[in-house]
């Protein structure tokens, strides 16, 4: 009798666990389903290219003062949250994107949207690649650039009035690395 109560016992919680697996990764796929379809019925998870970026005052991990008057021509912002699962799996492209940059004088932000607490092992994956900001949601940053999905990245520029626009938005880098790629070449000796 025993031998069946502990069988049962066994089947039963592998049942859960493989449920709990199952579910969790149906979560997943929903969240990156959405994005697609909000991306695909022309909302955008942020503004669109030519718009401009509102006035906005926050401050780095660092502690430096980051502001709209402030942000360089050309520099590439990442919007991420903790419990995001197509964050974490576009933060390595968006790390390896903002070390190739530097070395073309443009310059990356992180934006990291959450509680301290919960952004922790993010932050740390981030490192000393790209200046970090920390906000929770609702952020000034965030509010400015009026971010309504993550991950979202951001080329931005100035325009004929030295205002800061949006160049190229998405919720992948691809476009942003075509524009920043056509730059290179254009401004590169032959």
């Amino acid at each position: 009798m025993t031998s069946v109560l502990m069988g049962t016992t066994l089947v039963l919680g592998t049942l859960v666990i493989l449920n709990l697996v199952i579910s969790v990764g149906v979560i997943q796929r929903l969240r990156v389903h959405t994005e697609l379809l909000a991306h695909l019925r022309g909302e955008s998870p942020t503004l669109r290219p030519g718009q401009s970026i509102g006035p906005f005052e926050t401050v780095s991990t660092r502690g430096d003062v980051i502001s709209d008057e402030m942000i360089k021509s050309e520099s590439v912002i990442g919007f991420f949250s903790p419990g995001c699962g197509p964050c974490k799996e576009r933060l390595p492209d968006f790390l390896e994107f903002s070390h190739e940059m530097r070395g073309v004088q443009q310059h990356s932000i992180a934006v990291v949207v959450g509680a301290e607490d919960e952004a922790a092992d993010l932050l740390s994956t981030i490192g000393d690649g790209s200046t970090v900001v920390l906000e929770e949601g609702g952020g000034p940053f965030t509010n400015a650039c009026q971010v309504k999905a993550f991950p979202t990245f951001l080329m931005v520029d100035r325009d004929a009035e030295g205002a800061l626009q949006v160049r190229a938005s998405g919720i992948d880098l691809t476009e942003i690395r075509e524009l920043s790629g056509a730059r290179e070449r254009i401004s590169s000796p032959r």
